[in-house]
């Protein structure tokens, strides 16, 4: 993972696609414990002109979701409003895809969950 962190921010989709890969096998902790690490590379991917490399990043972020849970959502403060409302609705699919409905509960068993349980957008709505 050390590796891969140098290239997200200024390479293609394949570091992100990789980094997602690894993000999906770590313990909850380490991947805390990381998180500082990536997640400036990968606000930097989300700004590329290549939809390729932002759709790869909002699938990265999902994972990381997946494995922390609402922990993640504060990390995300260096994202503009766009890209959080985006991450959030992926986060969303995801969470109906496997069957974590009703806007309550975390990713998956032994995610880290701090503080309430229930799903927030990472954006304000607005009416």
């Amino acid at each position: 993972m050390r590796a891969l962190c140098p290239h997200v921010g200024r390479g293609g989709a394949a570091p992100v696609r990789c980094l997602g890969g690894v993000i999906g096998r770590m313990e909850p902790e380490t991947l805390m414990r990381s998180t500082p690490e990536l997640i400036p590379g990968l606000c930097e991917a989300f700004n590329s002109p290549s939809a390729d490399v932002r759709k790869a990043v909002v699938d990265t972020l999902v994972s990381m979701y997946d494995v922390l849970g609402d922990w993640l959502l504060p990390q995300l403060s260096g994202l503009s409003p766009a890209q959080q409302k985006l991450v959030t609705i992926y986060i969303n699919r995801a969470m109906e895809k496997n069957g974590v409905g009703g806007g309550k509960g975390t990713a998956k068993a032994g995610a880290i969950s701090i503080g309430d349980a229930s799903r927030r957008p990472l954006a304000p709505r607005h009416q």
